[in-house]
């Protein structure tokens, strides 16, 4: 019985074009440490300064677990007040722009007096939930971004605003 030709030549060419083709990286398939410092304003009733720090790690591209650090500047008065939250963040995969957004839950502090002399600070009312939500743009610079952000914490009954520096780690 004679072999088919086809049965030894396909598997033939098929292996040959295997590893003749480039490799294919997907798109986002290393994790990417992010770290990010903002400033901005918060208001209720008055304008008040903050300032904010976000470590995240980027999966995929577009999704980025969070952790933020928001303060009320001290530099804002006597009172001051901070919160810490656990976000959800998403962007889009643009090369220079991305439009990003996040959601937060966490816990904000009560305001903290303190004294003339600085030395002592009490705290006026317990811890309270902290939700926050916002939407955004930033652009890509190398290892680095610039961004800018608006949302609310609505159980606070408070808009945001910031402008965000930050800096890919590690990663692609």
């Amino acid at each position: 019985m004679n072999p088919n030709p086809l049965t030894l030549v396909v598997p033939l060419l098929l292996a040959s074009a295997t590893l003749a083709a480039p490799e294919v990286k997907k798109d986002g398939g290393d994790a990417k440490l992010e770290l990010e410092v903002g400033a901005g304003a918060t208001s209720r009733d008055a304008i008040s300064p903050t300032v904010s720090a976000r470590v995240g790690v980027d999966l995929w591209n577009w999704f980025t677990p969070s952790v933020r650090l928001v303060s009320v500047a001290p530099w804002a008065g006597p009172e001051s007040a901070w919160a810490i939250q656990g976000e959800l963040r998403a962007h889009t995969r643009g090369r220079v722009l991305q439009l990003t957004g996040g959601v937060g839950l966490g816990l904000a502090t009560a305001n903290v007096v303190r004294s003339s002399s600085g030395l002592d600070a009490n705290l006026t009312r317990p811890a309270l939930p902290w939700l926050t939500g916002d939407l955004g743009l930033r652009a890509l610079l190398g290892p680095f971004f610039v961004g800018v952000a608006v949302g609310g914490a609505p159980l606070q009954q408070q808009w945001l605003a910031s402008l965000n520096l930050g800096f890919v780690a590690f990663g692609d």
